[in-house]
């Protein structure tokens, strides 16, 4: 007689065949105990031991028993937590409830109504958490939300595929991809993140619009411009926070400080009142600091100071308050000065015109008793210089290559 552990193994056995059964309780067939058939169906029912799973609507899928939970897809497993259902292939729900998974591939790992409707796609935890495709024509691939609440990943209205985006936590945060994806929001609340490669740290309410561009924290800032840069600042309203719209620019911090001048920047500053920002809005200058500073032109710069304006290129103005500069390569250091003229600058004084090219102009020179003014050249012949000895004002000529005494007033 062949024993059962001689017999070939069977393979694809459906749900509906027999197996052989015997209750050594019952005795009424042999006093070893009694011979059934049933059917494997049968025996999966009837069991009340400490099985929790069951097969679900999937094939070769597994379901918590008794959670009012689902597995719909193929190869899908619920493991765990209440009313989770997981629609697609190879799709997974760790625990939590009201959670669900509607792409090839995709994980809820846990928390509560969760859902990832993208192939290859996860959700760790978190609250109403949400991936999804909004168009029929495009994938969204490889996205995840770890944590926080109410987060969503969405395709919007892109025409491409989209890959590897990315919130890490915080609320009401949204990225859309718009291209490609490579999106990312660390945390926060309330930002936006709806440009390809760009990144949102953190913050409230910020908006990564640009290419390649970063919002490092702050609340109400906007990084419009491809490989645009604001690292922080912002204010209590969108009017008050900062905004880098055009390529390559950077704001620092601030309020209300604006650059929409490609390659431009403006490092801090502005206040808290409507009109009190900094603002560059061309190519390749900076406002360093202070308020109400605006610069209208190519390679110029503010260092700092109060409503100071530069329109003409290569100039600077260097602190004070409510300076002018209209020319080019012209240099104020003043207050309420005016420039209107080429390579030009004004040293010190208050309410001072510069009309007149290759012009310096300064109130009062204070020449201590060891130091020169020159006229002309140092090392050239024909030059003039002047200096004080004791309580006598000398002027010297240079002739071949010495200076000599010309004259002194006293």
């Amino acid at each position: 007689m062949a024993f059962l552990t001689d017999q070939i193994p069977a393979s694809g056995v459906p749900i509906n065949s027999w197996v052989h059964i015997v209750d050594p309780s019952d005795i009424s067939q042999n006093p070893a105990g009694s011979s059934f058939k049933a059917t494997i169906q049968q025996v999966i029912s009837g069991y009340t031991g400490s099985t929790i799973y069951e097969v679900g609507s999937g094939a070769d899928s597994s379901q918590r028993i008794g959670v009012s939970s689902s597995s719909v897809g193929n190869c899908s497993v619920v493991s765990g937590g209440f009313n989770n259902t997981s629609f697609s292939t190879t799709s997974f729900i760790g625990s939590g409830s009201n959670n669900f998974t509607n792409g090839t591939a995709s994980v809820v790992t846990g928390g509560r109504g969760n859902a990832t409707e993208t192939d290859y796609s996860s959700i760790i935890g978190g609250c109403g958490n949400m991936i999804k495709n909004l168009t029929s024509t495009t994938n969204v691939y490889g996205n995840t939300i770890a944590g926080g609440a109410f987060n969503t990943i969405t395709s919007g209205s892109s025409t491409s595929d989209l890959f590897g985006n990315t919130i890490a936590g915080g609320t009401f945060n949204t990225i859309i991809p718009v291209l490609s994806g490579g999106q990312t929001i660390s945390g926060g609340v309330s930002n936006t993140n709806d440009s390809d490669y760009s990144s949102i740290s953190g913050g409230y309410n910020n908006t990564s619009s640009g290419r390649g561009s970063t919002i490092g924290g702050g609340s109400y800032n906007t990084a419009a411009g491809t490989r645009s840069v604001v690292s922080g600042g912002g204010g209590s309203c969108p009017a008050l926070g900062n905004r880098s719209t055009c390529v390559s620019t950077f704001v620092g911090g601030g309020t209300q400080n604006n650059v929409s001048g490609s390659y431009s920047s403006v490092v801090g500053g502005g206040g808290p009142l409507l009109g009190m920002g900094n603002s560059v809005t061309e190519s390749y200058s900076t406002v360093v600091g202070g308020s109400c500073n605006t610069v209208n032109c190519s390679y110029s710069v503010i260092t700092g100071g109060v409503k100071n304006i530069i329109n003409g290129n290569c100039s600077s103005v260097l602190g004070g308050c409510g300076n002018v500069i209209n020319g080019n390569s012209s240099f104020i250091m003043s207050c309420n000065s005016t420039i209107s003229s080429d390579r030009t600058v004004i040293l010190g004084g208050s309410g001072i015109s510069g009309s007149t090219n290759d012009m310096v102009y300064v109130p009062s020179v204070n020449i201590q008793s060891t130091g020169y003014l020159y006229f002309g050249d140092v090392n050239t012949d024909g030059s003039w210089r002047m200096f004080i000895s004791g309580a006598t004002l000398m002027v010297e000529k240079r002739t071949g290559g010495v200076w000599t005494f010309s004259g002194q007033f006293t």
